[in-house]
């Protein structure tokens, strides 16, 4: 059933996305999918040994990210 929905989502998406739209920077794009990952899997330990991760800050950095 997960399978099936995420399938369809999948050919959902592929299908209003293709053609991309005019002026689409696919590195762009990548170089924030690949710095949210990064983030998102190397948490900072702060002083006191609490642990914080930093997933959201790339995400937030990339709203501003006006040629997206």
């Amino acid at each position: 059933m997960l399978a099936a929905t995420i399938s369809a989502a999948a050919v959902l998406l592929a299908k209003l996305s293709a053609p991309p739209p005019a002026g689409f920077d696919l590195g762009r794009l990548a170089f924030w999918v690949f710095l949210t990952l990064v983030a998102s899997f190397v948490p900072v330990r702060l002083p006191g040994g609490v642990l914080a991760n930093l997933s959201t800050a790339p995400l937030i950095a990339a709203l501003f990210d006006s040629s997206l």
